[in-house]
């Protein structure tokens, strides 16, 4: 319910990379969404070369009842789509939807009114449930979130934590909140998974910036959503890859992380802390690969994780030193 008196109105974006062979339940799930005062659906079509664009026009024409277009993005990456769909819709709350999210029914009803209640929330979140297209492994369920499905925290509410986040999928943004980032000129570091590139932690740094700006970040537990996981995706070399995607992104995010702690750290103090992380990720890998060059068999799954995590995180911190410095310093300075 709004209570507001306000006409609420919800711009969804629906990024998608050749995903002909996916969509038709996504977008079936978009069409039957019980509507809010105003509602708008933008397909963003990024490179994709398998007919995407031609089929979701298709689709849309014969079954969405209401608001909808597809708009092309020529330059690969999540966030370029993502930029591409904020600027070609209208409305004030933005739900962004991944082409294999099945949204329930009162998704956009729930959401609108929760942000309509809470006005300085900038970024929502909500509970996906994972649908799988062959068995379960045994693993899945120790490593779920990282697929982007599971619970984000314990209860609804705030996220009380200094440097809070949700993941992408089916979230919902204020777009007050993006444009307090936008027009200080910041542009964010990570670009987001482009094609097979699993290099994360775009989501992330979002929402890392919307609390820079002052809003809040939060999550709803009543907010349900299915989360595809094919089958090309359930097997542990992916994970594996998966998981080395989103250590990589965790110099960068880490100027993020040290000011949402500190908003009176100096420079010389950031560099302190950065050595020190750097080292303590350098003792981990070692410490790591010292027990395996005497343990009498091959690494349990969950310690094959901290390998590849902490190489990725110290060749990260080793690589963005400088990318991490500056962009400490350009925070500071624009907040």
């Amino acid at each position: 319910m709004n209570h507001t008196g306000a006409r609420v109105g919800v711009s969804i974006i629906l990024c998608t990379y050749n995903g002909l062979n996916r969509l038709e339940p996504t977008l079936s799930h978009l069409c039957a969404l019980k509507p809010v005062d105003l509602m708008e659906l933008v397909v963003v079509d990024n490179c994709s070369n398998d007919g995407t664009g031609s089929f979701c026009s298709a689709y849309l024409q014969r079954h969405c009842g209401y608001e909808w277009k597809v708009v092309a993005e020529e330059q690969p990456g999540l966030i370029y789509a993502r930029r591409k769909g904020i600027s070609s819709s209208k409305y004030p709350l933005l739900l962004f939807c991944d082409d294999d999210n099945y949204l329930s029914s009162s998704y956009v009803q729930l959401g609108a009114s929760v942000l309509q209640e809470h006005p300085n929330i900038g970024a929502l979140g909500g509970r996906g449930i994972a649908v799988f297209e062959s068995a379960v492994p045994e693993w899945f369920e120790r490593y779920h979130y990282s697929f982007a499905t599971g619970a984000q925290h314990t209860s609804s509410g705030k996220i009380n934590k200094a440097a809070a986040e949700i993941y992408g999928a089916a979230s919902f943004w204020r777009r007050t909140a993006l444009e307090a980032i936008y027009s200080k000129g910041i542009e964010p570091i990570l670009s987001g998974r482009s094609g097979g590139r699993l290099v994360s932690g775009d989501d992330v740094e979002w929402c890392y910036l919307v609390q820079l700006a002052g809003f809040e970040i939060w999550y709803e537990e009543e907010l349900e959503f299915g989360h595809l996981m094919p089958k090309g995706r359930l097997n542990w070399a992916y994970y594996l890859k998966l998981k080395q995607g989103i250590a990589a992104g965790s110099a960068p995010l880490f100027a993020y992380q040290v000011l949402l702690q500190n908003r009176n750290c100096s420079s010389l103090q950031f560099l302190l802390l950065y050595f020190r992380k750097t080292l303590t990720i350098l003792f981990q890998l070692l410490r790591f690969r010292l027990s395996q060059l005497f343990a009498a068999v091959p690494a349990a799954p969950e310690r094959q994780v901290a390998a590849v995590t902490f190489k990725s995180r110290l060749f990260s911190f080793f690589k963005n030193s400088t990318v991490a410095y500056q962009r400490f310093c350009f925070l500071k300075r624009v907040f």
